[in-house]
């Protein structure tokens, strides 16, 4: 990323370029935006996120076995 100062190197030797930089981003009211976060921030958000995914496959496979058990249950 450059980081904004006319007079950086960054500004034009792409090898320049600082970071590297943790970004958040996220639909906010329909428009993706991007926040820099600290290294901490960072690691928080990824379990955070390793979370979210365990829970919606448990949920996945929580709505199959309750659609499995209600035709069961309809059949008999």
């Amino acid at each position: 990323m450059k980081c904004g100062k006319a007079t950086c190197s960054c500004q034009k030797n792409k090898k320049d370029r600082h970071g590297p930089y943790n970004l958040w981003d996220r639909k906010v009211n329909g428009r993706f935006t991007s926040k820099m976060i600290s290294q901490n921030q960072f690691k928080q958000m990824s379990q955070w996120i390793e979370q979210r995914k365990r829970l919606e496959k448990l949920m996945a496979q929580a709505i199959v076995i309750s659609q499995q058990i209600a035709l069961e249950e309809f059949e008999t």
